[in-house]
């Protein structure tokens, strides 16, 4: 090989090699994206489960009173 060759390989290693490191950041990047998008998809759905809780109770505390304690009654059997 020539010394053109040899510095022009050494040229393509050093360029792949940053590649390569530019590349791992980037991966790293996205896993903290990833990590973030599963902490807010899990404060979403227990957000999702409180506001249909909360619609419940709203709905059940619209009832007339005796439909109200047959509704509660009902829901405590279950609980049980």
């Amino acid at each position: 090989m020539t010394h053109d060759t040899n510095t022009q390989l050494a040229n393509d290693a050093g360029y792949m090699s940053a590649q390569v490191h530019e590349m791992g950041q980037e991966i790293e990047r996205l896993r903290a994206i990833a990590e973030q998008v599963e902490q807010l998809e899990s404060q979403l759905e227990t957000a999702d489960r409180r506001i249909k809780e909360l619609e419940t109770a709203l709905t059940v505390a619209r009832l007339p009173p005796e439909s109200r304690k047959n509704v509660i009654q009902m829901v405590e059997g279950k609980a049980a």
